[in-house]
């Protein structure tokens, strides 16, 4: 496993978590809303210096056409897909560093105080 695959692994556990102790899984009703939700596919990590946007694309959609970061949030658009996230931390929106790689667009961007 990839250090990204490990992180992944880590957030969905840290989500279900949180849900759990919000929420109460008994009294959970499963729905499609509620089961596309568990299956989100972007995320935010954020580290020490940088903040990481992770989004998940199936291989039909490719590479996203743009992706736009300002201090506090990423917007990716591309192939009729839109996404929008307000960042956890303000960030140094020219020190964003783009890669996709098996349909993961990763962008990494440096903290600022």
């Amino acid at each position: 496993m990839s250090d990204i695959d490990d992180a992944d692994e880590l957030f969905r556990q840290m989500f279900r978590l949180m849900e759990q102790l919000m929420v109460g899984q008994s009294s959970r009703v499963r729905t499609p809303a509620t089961e596309a939700a568990d299956r989100r596919d972007d995320e935010l990590i954020e580290g020490d210096d940088e903040v990481t946007y992770l989004l998940h694309l199936p291989s039909e959609e490719g590479e996203p056409t743009e992706v736009s970061v300002s201090e506090d949030a990423i917007e990716v658009t591309g192939s009729g897909m839109h996404k929008k996230r307000s960042l956890p931390s303000r960030v140094d929106p020219k020190s964003a560093k783009k890669e996709f790689r098996n349909g993961i667009l990763s962008v990494r961007m440096r903290k600022v105080n």
